[in-house]
């Protein structure tokens, strides 16, 4: 072996030594973005949920006061909008 070889393999190591130490950073950062997609993902799945549960109430057939009533506008599930078209189609 060269000593020069060595010595580009002895600087490739120290500088690479670091990145060792980021890899449990970067495993962190992997997780959190990992909950928070699961969470955003949860949260598209409870709006789809309402939706469903919307069109499956027969809304054509209800009165203008029953679909009135039908809109949860406390609710934070799904926007005031969105729910207002769902009884109204």
């Amino acid at each position: 072996m060269h000593p020069t070889q060595l010595k580009n393999w002895r600087a490739i190591v120290i500088e690479g030594m670091t990145s060792l130490f980021e890899k449990q950073d970067s495993t962190a950062d992997l997780k959190s973005a990992y909950e928070q997609q699961l969470t955003e993902l949860y949260a598209e799945i409870g709006k789809l949920t309402t939706q469903v549960r919307l069109s499956q109430k027969k809304v054509s057939t209800l009165s203008h006061d029953q679909r009135v009533a039908l809109i949860e506008r406390e609710s934070n599930e799904l926007p005031l909008t969105r729910t207002a078209q769902i009884c109204w189609v």
